[in-house]
């Protein structure tokens, strides 16, 4: 089995953005998902997921049926010995189910729209926020809504975002992502004892 030993007999796995999921999850080979490493059905009691620095995306090819980034292990722990997920100290490791609006254009003074992509095989149709540096834009029913800063409107007909940001801007100077309706880790069907620490969720 790919990994080291580690402090409680189990294997050490590892996560980062430079990675692949082909590779074995070795120091020098990590993984690139963190959804890939925690639904590896060959991890046992005692192992650790170690994630490296940076803001990790749901994998395009996730399949889902539900309007959601959600992560479903599907093994087991043990009493004393947990599957153990850890960002690396000193690390900001974030998992995010925002995807970012790059290229936005001009539609006159300080409105901007985005065609955001269909996302093949991603578990959602259309993004119900809008975020400008980390934070939600209010989000308006009609193009006509967008008359002031901090506004938003997603035309999911034609899959265009349009924005007013918060301080006017161009939106190619802030941060801009599009949303889902959840990320993070769910346990079900029995699966339990994990240790989670050391990085954020968002989305």
């Amino acid at each position: 089995m790919a990994g080291r030993p580690g402090r409680s007999n189990g294997a050490v796995y590892f996560v980062a953005l430079e990675g692949d999921d082909r590779n074995p999850g070795a120091p020098d080979k990590p993984w690139r998902h963190i959804e890939w490493a925690l639904t590896r059905p060959f991890l046992q009691p005692g192992d650790t997921i170690r994630i490296r620095g940076g803001v990790y995306r749901p994998a395009p090819e996730a399949n889902s049926s539900a309007d959601d980034a959600l992560i479903r292990p599907v093994a087991s722990g043990e009493p004393g010995r947990p599957i153990t997920v850890m960002g690396e100290p000193g690390q900001t490791v974030v998992l995010s189910g925002r995807l970012p609006a790059l290229g936005w254009e001009t539609a006159g003074v300080n409105i901007y729209y985005y065609d955001y992509p269909a996302p093949g095989g991603y578990p959602f149709d259309h993004p119900f926020q809008v975020v400008e540096d980390g934070r939600l834009l209010y989000r308006v029913s009609s193009r006509q809504g967008v008359d002031r800063p901090g506004r938003c409107y997603v035309d999911t007909a034609a899959r265009r975002l349009w924005v007013w940001t918060t301080d006017g801007r161009p939106p190619g100077e802030h941060a801009m992502e599009y949303g889902v309706t959840a990320s993070g880790v769910e346990f079900r069907n029995g699966v339990q004892h994990w240790r989670l620490a050391g990085f954020a969720l968002t989305g």
